[in-house]
C-alpha cells in the first residue's frame, strides 16, 4: 500500500493553523532556518539569480525557479506530514523505517525535515532546470548543495537522504529511479506542484510510476 501526500500550497496554509506546535522559521540573509519539535535544524539556502529563466514552456523570474527559494506550502507541509508518520507506519504495519519520495524537491526543506523529523528514509528528486546567470548551474545542483550541508544533521537525528534527477514524465528517469530504489517507495510527498497547470499530466505520470 502506498500512501500519497501532495497538497497545493492554500490548502496547505489553510489547514496550517490547526498544528499543536507551529514550526518556528526565520530567515538570516538568504538562509532559511527550520527548527524541528525533536531538536534538530534544517537550514536551506536560498538564492535569487537575477535576470529570467525559461521554464516550462515560459519565461519566469530566475527568483521564483524552482529550487531556489522555500515555498509558501513547505513548512506547513513538512509539520503536517510529520504528524502522520506513526499512523502510516501503524497502517502499513512496519516497524523500519519508512521509504519516502519526494517530488519536485525545490530546494529541499520537506524531504530534508521528514527524513530528520521523522527517522525516514527520503530520496529528494528534481528536474535539472537552469537557474540562469553565469555558468551552468540548475535547480538539481541547488537541492543537492542543500542535502550536502544538511547530511549531518539528518543523519545524527536519525534519518537519511539522497538525490536524484527525475523530471515527470520521462521515462529514462522514472526507469533509473525505480532500479536504484527496487523496494519501491511507501510514501510519495510533494509541495507546491502544482504551479504551472501543462505540467499536470506529466506529474501524473510520475505519481503512476512509483504508486504501481
Amino acid at each position: 500500500l502506498l500512501q500519497i501526500s501532495l497538497l497545493h500550497a492554500a490548502a496547505t496554509l489553510k489547514a496550517s493553523p490547526a498544528r499543536r506546535t507551529p514550526l518556528s522559521v526565520s530567515a538570516t540573509g538568504r538562509t532559511s532556518v527550520h527548527p524541528l519539535d525533536n531538536g534538530a535544524t534544517i537550514r536551506i539556502e536560498q538564492r535569487d539569480y537575477g535576470g529570467r529563466v525559461a521554464h516550462e514552456g515560459r519565461t519566469r523570474s530566475a527568483g521564483d525557479a524552482t529550487g531556489t527559494n522555500v515555498w509558501p506550502a513547505a513548512a506547513p507541509l513538512l509539520s503536517h506530514v510529520a504528524d502522520l508518520i506513526p499512523s502510516i507506519r501503524d497502517g502499513l504495519e512496519i516497524d523500519r523505517p519508512l521509504r519516502v519520495l519526494e517530488l519536485g524537491s525545490g530546494c529541499g526543506l520537506v524531504g530534508l525535515g521528514l527524513a530528520a523529523a521523522t527517522a525516514s528514509r527520503v530520496l529528494l528528486t528534481e528536474a535539472p532546470f537552469s537557474l540562469g546567470g553565469d555558468g551552468d548551474e540548475t535547480s538539481f545542483d541547488w537541492l543537492r548543495s542543500n542535502v550536502d550541508a544538511n547530511c549531518d544533521a539528518v543523519e545524527a537525528a536519525g534519518g537519511g537522504v539522497d538525490v536524484a534527477v527525475l523530471a515527470w514524465g520521462d521515462a529514462g528517469d522514472h526507469a533509473a529511479v525505480a532500479a536504484a530504489y527496487p523496494d519501491g517507495f511507501d510514501l510519495v510527498v510533494g509541495s507546491d506542484l502544482l504551479y504551472v497547470p501543462n505540467a499536470h499530466s506529466a506529474l501524473l505520470e510520475a505519481i503512476a510510476a512509483f504508486a504501481a
